[in-house]
């Protein structure tokens, strides 16, 4: 799809007036490591991507994504990864990831992010349980897109 210029705008043309139409996600395939399949998009296509729902967005409002849900951050491994198995988080674009990060980002009063309470919570989860406490957080080592 993103071979092809103004596809993305062709899709929410004939998608966006239909009355039975509430809204429209996007989601970039995420493949495995092993994968060299010709749905898996460049770097190129990637930045084309972003590039074009920031845009479409603002001119399509059934384009129901906030742009922190559009913004890639590849450099965060999110886990547990709904995929399983090994996919290649430097090709992810699932719009699970992206919005799990984009609420983990928000603020609560403007001033704590929600993935500080989200990581407090599952520390006491572990004193209260006595758990083993995990490795560090693991962060990719990926090109940032933006």
């Amino acid at each position: 799809m993103m071979r092809r210029d103004g596809h993305l705008e062709e899709f929410l043309q004939f998608w966006t007036p239909r009355p039975e139409i509430k809204r429209i996600w996007f989601s970039i395939f995420t493949p495995q490591r092993v994968d060299a399949l010709p749905e898996i998009l460049t770097a190129t296509e990637r930045e084309k991507a972003v590039g074009g729902m920031l845009a479409l967005r603002k001119r399509f409002p059934k384009l129901d994504m906030q742009p922190k849900m559009i913004e890639a951050d590849w450099t965060t491994m999110i886990q547990p990864c709904q995929f399983g198995c090994d996919p290649d988080c430097s090709s992810c674009g699932c719009i699970a990831s992206a919005g799990l990060k984009a609420v983990a980002d928000h603020k609560l009063g403007w001033l704590v992010p929600i993935e500080v309470l989200f990581r407090a919570s599952i520390t006491i989860r572990r004193l209260v349980f006595r758990e083993a406490r995990p490795a560090a957080t693991l962060k990719a080592n990926f090109q940032l897109l933006r």
